[in-house]
């Protein structure tokens, strides 16, 4: 599609400071956040930082951005090894249990695998949270867990 230019833009996020960002498909709000998480290249200015922020990036299809091949236990090995007991009752505690933590993530719904997701995120010590539409492909569960989720959350979300 067509190039769109934002600019110029600051934003600045402060821990627990919960920011949102609307307007119509196509404006660049996607684009935004994947400026501000880094994984897209910025044509001017800087992108910057503080010393201690641990940026994640919840994309819009849920899968994105996760080893599809491999299982919900060994994605959270990845992430922060601990115990297989432990990463168990973490997967069970977000709805994923024993049978499908051990089956390839493309098997698990797309309800599940925003959870897993974001416990990935949280695991990571995650504090600064970056939500591109995620509610768009899950289920009413999932939209309910996140929506529980984030006013507990201590980080700064955008």
């Amino acid at each position: 599609g067509d190039d769109v230019e934002l600019g110029p833009v600051s934003l600045r996020v402060s821990v627990g400071e919960k920011v949102v960002l609307f307007g119509a498909n196509g404006t660049g709000k996607s684009s935004t956040l994947a400026a501000l998480c880094g994984s897209l290249a910025l044509r001017g200015g800087e992108r910057e930082c503080g010393r201690h922020v641990r940026l994640g990036l919840l994309h819009q299809s849920p899968d994105r951005g996760l080893d599809v091949d491999a299982t919900p236990i060994a994605a959270l090995d990845a992430a922060s090894p601990v115990p297989r007991d432990a990463q168990v009752g973490r997967l069970a505690r977000v709805g994923i249990g024993r049978a499908a933590a051990t089956r390839p993530i493309s098997a698990l719904s797309p309800g599940l695998t925003v959870r897993l997701a974001l416990l990935l995120l949280i695991v990571r010590r995650t504090n600064l949270l970056a939500l591109d539409e995620v509610t768009n492909f899950i289920d009413r569960s999932a939209k309910e867990a996140l929506l529980a989720f984030l006013p507990a959350f201590r980080g700064g979300v955008v």
